[in-house]
């Protein structure tokens, strides 16, 4: 694993759906998430994380496209362009007891923007990038 910087250069339009319990529940967010789409060929999925107050919030969200016009009732979320510290997990499903732990290891060598996200980009089946907003 090796630290990298990344710039977004332009916010990126997502829709998505809020985890009940963060983090948590995750994997049961993404579940419903894919059950609303109508084809999941050719997406792009994201997990995105902030503090707000004392809770972790957590979105699932999917890059939008042209058929999601109606933005199949997913809530409209925006990735703000920005610079980024940048992870990749290679087999993430078989490491992702670690990502927490990933994130916790970016954050503390970086100053961090509390006004973006931490991003979880799931490149691939076997490839996840992790970023974490920085100034």
């Amino acid at each position: 694993m090796t630290l990298m910087r990344y710039l977004i250069d332009t916010d990126v339009k997502l829709i998505g759906l809020k985890s009940p319990d963060g983090p948590v529940s995750a994997g049961k967010t993404f579940d419903n998430l894919e059950r609303k789409l109508l084809s999941l060929k050719g997406r792009k999925f994201y997990g995105l994380s902030k503090l707000e107050g004392d809770n972790l919030t957590y979105f699932a969200c999917v890059k939008v496209q042209e058929e999601d016009a109606s933005k199949l009732g997913l809530q409209e979320i925006v990735l703000p362009k920005g610079e980024y510290e940048r992870e990749v997990i290679v087999d993430w499903e078989e490491h992702i007891d670690q990502i927490s732990e990933q994130f916790e290891k970016m954050e503390s060598k970086n100053i961090v923007d509390p006004q973006r996200f931490f991003v979880e980009y799931y490149r691939s089946r076997k490839e996840l990038i992790l970023m974490v907003p920085i100034k």
